[in-house]
């Protein structure tokens, strides 16, 4: 019960898949940025490159990436912050995040069931620009 004079505490809002306010911006973009350091890492060995992608990668997106050579990834540095493009949607994020190689688009989603973004897909800039 409140102390008197005071108001009571509001409750969290409920999460909704229809929403795509502030704090599902905010999640989009860290996953994304996030996801970006993690692919961007063409140095480290393929295990532990892995290890460390996998986490923010839908289970499709797994299985596309899962043989990917580490080595063969151009990209070593995020350079910006990420942006969700004017294109996303409550349930698809659409988010451009530059690097030193220009600006790479992470796709990802999220289902009624989940309120977590994971990575679909990541486009190179030569297939952006």
């Amino acid at each position: 019960m409140p102390a008197p004079g005071t108001a009571p505490a509001s409750p969290a809002p409920a999460y909704s898949p229809l929403s795509l306010g502030p704090a599902e911006r905010s999640a989009a973009r860290r996953t994304a940025h996030a996801a970006l350091r993690a692919y961007a890492r063409p140095g480290l060995p393929a295990r532990a490159w892995w290890v460390g992608l996998r986490p923010y990668l839908s289970a499709d997106a797994q299985l596309a990436y899962a043989g990917t050579d580490p080595a063969a990834i151009t990209v070593t540095g995020v350079t910006g912050p990420a942006r969700l493009t004017p294109a996303s949607s409550p349930a698809l994020a659409r988010v451009a995040i530059p690097t030193r190689d220009g600006s790479y688009l992470l796709l990802l989603t999220r289902s009624v069931h989940r309120r977590d973004w994971l990575v679909t897909r990541i486009v190179a800039p030569e297939l952006v620009e």
